[in-house]
């Protein structure tokens, strides 16, 4: 199988990375050959291609940028379309076209694959922004150049008793900001998930001038303070109808200074984010991407998204979820059923312990969840992807107990564990838990919230690790 490899869009650290393990995995294992397309799209439509064999990959998954060049080209305008595409496509003897991109290159794939071309999609983006994943490359590596930049707008700050806004990438969302600023020690975080009046901003800036510190803003382009209906946008729309943000933090720098007396002044990291070369972890989440993208179109799952879950039992979680498993449960049972799935046991769990585990209703989701575990972990396995351990049940029986207002030397007893540790997996449960009250399963919901209530009490709501 010919396949043409495509990176679209904004560059992204990790692109080569992703290239290099499509073609490392295709070549050597699927028997797979590879082309690249020139500059995106626009490479796709021209028929503009280079060869991608083994030597072409050598040593770029540490190099930023893509080898092959990317546009914002919509493959839908000018002398672009479906049957334009597959006459190309038939002439260069490609069979199927790998699209690593964001936001909009995959929504042209998506177009594309619905008017029958064959196409796999693999997600990136330095924003984190992208429906179905909990992380993509890129974004690890733009956290920490923001950061790094923050520390150096801190020192000067520092030297000139200024209050520095700092002004980083993210589009409608704020994962950059929220991670940077985080790590920076920013006094203010704004994000365009939340929005916050200049007046609660000019606040928080006096407060550490009070404390003799020079104020760090952190502000995604993004932003909307409540005073604004939409995003600071001065530079028209890209090719997708999108509009260009940037330029918040120049206009709040001013605002600031008026509201507080306080020197301000605002840099714009903007493309030095998507510069240099990627960290680790973006290098091994995009070579596993590029590795799976190959196994995919090996597999002929056309109009597929590769997505990245970040915790083991995430995907587990999910189609639970999807598929109403927990629906009937009441507090104490759920409870249950969330320590089993974040529960490490450190030893092989004793003979008779499921003497403990309540019935009933619980029973029954837990065995259609174990067979969900089943599924999944074959799945997985089928793959080459390596496997996620068994739920674990053995403090299961103790946390409904407990939920139900049993006493902490019964529930002790029952886990022969000491109160430190029991109180470490009631709060991984309860962050479980925490993550269930926000689905749209509105009596789940409820019940997540009731569990996290019955959890919290005690030695768990009192410990200073609770």
């Amino acid at each position: 199988m010919r396949i043409g490899i495509l990176t679209s869009g904004g560059d992204c650290p990790g692109l080569n990375a992703v290239i290099r393990g499509a073609v490392l995995k295709g070549t050597e294992i699927n028997g797979q050959e590879f082309v690249g397309f020139k500059d995106g799209w626009r490479g796709v439509v021209n028929g503009d291609v280079i060869p991608l064999e083994r030597s072409d990959v050598r040593g770029i998954a540490k190099q930023g940028g893509t080898i092959l060049g990317t546009s914002r080209t919509n493959p839908f305008e000018g002398n672009g379309g479906p049957e334009r595409i597959q006459e190309t496509l038939d002439r260069l003897g490609i069979d199927a076209i790998m699209a690593i991109g964001g936001e909009g290159t995959l929504a042209a794939a998506k177009r594309l694959t619905d008017a029958g071309l064959r196409i796999v999609g693999v997600p990136k983006t330095v924003d984190n922004d992208l429906d179905a994943t909990d992380y993509t490359f890129g974004f690890d590596t733009a956290v920490e150049i923001a950061t790094e930049a923050m520390d150096r707008l801190r020192t000067t700050g520092d030297s000139h008793s200024r209050c520095m806004v700092a002004e980083v990438m993210g589009r409608h969302v704020g994962w950059i900001a929220l991670h940077s600023g985080m790590a920076a020690g920013a006094h203010a975080i704004l994000i365009p998930e939340q929005k916050t009046s200049m007046a609660q901003v000019a606040e928080w800036v006096q407060s550490a001038a009070d404390r003799g510190r020079a104020p760090l803003v952190v502000v995604a382009e993004g932003f909307t303070p409540d005073h604004a209906d939409d995003p600071h946008s001065e530079r028209g729309l890209d090719a997708f109808g999108r509009p260009r943000l940037g330029g918040i933090g120049e206009r709040l720098a001013p605002m600031i200074e008026d509201l507080t007396g306080i020197e301000t002044r605002a840099t714009t990291l903007g493309h030095i984010q998507r510069g240099g070369v990627p960290t680790a972890y973006d290098r091994v989440l995009a070579t596993r991407l590029g590795m799976a993208a190959s196994d995919i179109v090996q597999d002929g799952s056309w109009g597929h998204t590769l997505k990245r879950i970040y915790g083991e039992r995430d995907l587990l979680v999910a189609e639970c979820m999807r598929r109403q498993v927990w629906h009937d449960l009441d507090p104490a049972a759920l409870a249950a059923i969330a320590c089993a799935l974040v529960y490490e046991p450190r030893r092989e769990e004793p003979e008779g312990y499921e003497r403990n585990l309540p019935r009933g209703a619980f029973r029954i989701a837990l065995e259609k969840t174990q067979e969900l575990w089943a599924q999944i972990d074959d799945i997985q396995v089928d793959h080459k992807l390596p496997g996620s351990t068994p739920v674990a049940t053995g403090l299961s029986g103790a946390m409904h107990r407990w939920a139900r207002g049993g006493s902490l030397d019964d529930v002790l007893t029952d886990a022969d564990m000491a109160a430190g540790d029991f109180v470490r997996w009631s709060k991984q449960t309860i962050d479980l838990l925490d993550q269930l009250q926000g689905t749209p399963d509105a009596r789940l919901a409820v019940t997540a919230r009731a569990a996290i209530d019955a959890v919290r009490r005690g030695i768990v709501a009192y410990s200073s690790v609770a």
